[in-house]
């Protein structure tokens, strides 16, 4: 009889709900028959148990190389066995399979609480009993949960990993941690065995990951022409596939909030199971010509026959692109180049971080804004003719801040930042009257720095909910002094067009040279006036 009881309690946490009910029913009152139920709920436990042991270690197995079948491996260099590449498929279905052991134990959990129970036959003490041992069981049962992932999550070196696979691993994690909460129905649960592992890799991932973006942005910086990017007067980040993840999130939330049954419902499929996840296309870029349906046809050849001599083709070459940048510099989209793209990119997958993982929001933040500090640096050394320290203090300041904190020096730094400093490229010159000292380039490096800056004004609240409490006063000085300053970089790099465009001695003779008695009533302007327009 005994033994009869024990294989339906081995089977209890694997079998199908729709033969779980019976079972509960006859093991119950065999075990309260047999005066033994105390022995039952120790019984069961230990058999769930064991079912979560055994079946995450075949679970293992299967992905696992370099393994025969007669191997005895212990379970923690099992997991190291598991490639890099079935990685995270493996931990996809280990969390599965753990989920669905925890899915029997709430069946089982519901049933003893249902009014359909067979629990009728057991006295109202009994009835308390089995329902504060099976609650009791619930920590115990997500704390074996806990123990069987542990030594999964520390089996890799994620730091090698790309940045989307290693994403995912934390949405996996953090939705286990959500799963855990509701099995546990409470959020205070302990799940330090799956948090410690994760932080210490991700400031490990991190800290490579950011180095690795500082040097593609001082490549970037380095060999930027400052050139006009054409996107659509609409373009805004949510558009960039990198910030999808703040537009789905309100999905989510939305979603979450009229899911009544959770993770543990009827109709629930495995909560770790990706969707395909398929890339949305950016359409953003603005490469086609404005409709000239009101404009003569005359008007839209390349140029116009006016009785004179027919210009030559390299004057047609001159007036077609002189049409050309006319249509890109009348619209009235956001000023951008091609590094701003990125760092606009750089900065989407940066917060991505900071939502999956809170321990080093604060870490993902700082970097945040040097990523930002180091274009704002490199606008001023490569564009700015004028010192700033008497006319601008507060932006000096903050400049001489900037150079101290991040561009490369041969003291070591705490936090192993040395950017090498940015250098203009050579196909860049400030000294050519005929393009105005670089006016076009200067105004387009100066205008993306301020878009950059308006962008974070669009991500105040995002960050000021992912931010601890005890650090925003770094995230308040951020707003309140580098993006302001950010703009008032303007009349540092414009002055150098200002003070080079005119010969101001030459002019100033000339206005000497006039002779100001009003006699008579001049139908030209003073020659001076000629050599300022």
């Amino acid at each position: 009889m005994k033994k009869c009881l024990q294989l339906f309690f081995i089977k209890s946490s694997t079998i199908p709900e729709s033969r779980f009910l019976p079972v509960l029913c006859v093991d119950t009152t065999a075990y309260l028959l047999l005066g033994k139920l105390q022995s039952a709920m120790d019984q069961l436990h230990m058999h769930f148990t064991s079912a979560i042991h055994s079946r995450t270690y075949e679970t293992v197995y299967r992905y696992a190389s370099n393994t025969t079948v007669d191997q005895k491996i212990k379970y923690e260099t099992l997991c190291r066995c598991v490639p890099p590449e079935l990685y995270i498929q493996c931990l996809s279905n280990v969390l599965t399979t753990l989920w669905g052991i925890m899915t029997s134990y709430q069946k089982m959990l519901s049933y003893h609480y249902s009014d359909s129970s067979c629990d009728e036959k057991l006295s109202q003490f009994d009835k308390n009993y089995v329902q504060q041992k099976l609650q009791l069981g619930l920590a115990r049962i997500w704390q074996d949960v806990q123990n069987k992932v542990n030594p999964y999550l520390v089996s890799q070196d994620l730091s090698q990993f790309q940045f989307d696979d290693f994403i995912k691993v934390l949405d996996l994690v953090n939705r286990l941690i959500q799963v855990g909460q509701e099995f546990c129905g409470t959020p205070n649960i302990p799940c330090d065995l799956l948090r410690e592992p994760l932080r210490a890799q991700s400031v490990q991932y991190f800290r490579r990951y950011h180095m690795s973006r500082t040097e593609e942005l001082h490549m970037f910086l380095n060999t930027e022409l400052w050139v006009l990017l054409p996107v659509k007067p609409t373009f805004t980040t949510l558009q960039l596939n990198e910030f999808r993840f703040m537009a789905s999130k309100k999905n989510d939330k939305i979603k979450l909030s009229t899911k009544v049954d959770g993770y543990f419902s009827d109709n629930t499929t495995s909560p770790f199971i990706f969707e395909d996840d398929n890339v949305m296309e950016e359409s953003f870029f603005d490469y086609q010509e404005d409709s000239d349906s009101d404009v003569n046809d005359e008007l839209k050849q390349d140029f116009v026959e006016d009785g004179t001599n027919t210009l030559d083709k390299g004057n047609k070459k001159k007036k077609a692109a002189s049409k050309v940048m006319f249509h890109n510099s009348s619209r009235d989209g956001p000023i951008i180049t091609n590094t701003t793209l990125n760092v606009l990119r750089y900065l989407g997958k940066y917060m991505l971080m900071m939502d999956s993982l809170k321990p080093i929001a604060f870490d993902v933040l700082l970097s945040m804004s040097q990523l930002f500090e180091y274009y704002m640096y490199a606008v001023y050394i490569f564009f700015a003719s004028t010192n700033v320290e008497s006319s601008n203090p507060r932006l000096a300041h903050l400049l001489l801040k900037i150079q101290s904190s991040i561009i490369l020096s041969d003291e070591p730094r705490p936090d192993g930042i040395n950017i090498p400093e940015p250098r203009l490229t050579e196909f860049i010159n400030l000294h050519d009257t005929q393009n105005l000292f670089g006016l076009r380039e200067r105004l387009i490096a100066t205008e993306s720095l301020v878009f950059l800056a308006s962008q974070f004004d669009l991500w105040k609240d995002y960050l000021d909910n992912q931010i601890p409490a005890d650090k925003l006063n770094f995230l308040n000085q951020f707003y309140n002094q580098t993006l302001p300053l950010s703009r008032e970089l303007r009349e540092a790099v414009y002055s150098g067009v200002a003070s080079k465009a005119m010969s101001y001695p030459a002019i100033l003779q000339l206005m000497c040279n006039v002779k100001w008695e009003i006699k008579e009533l001049m139908c030209e302007p003073n020659s001076y006036v000629y050599v300022m327009l």
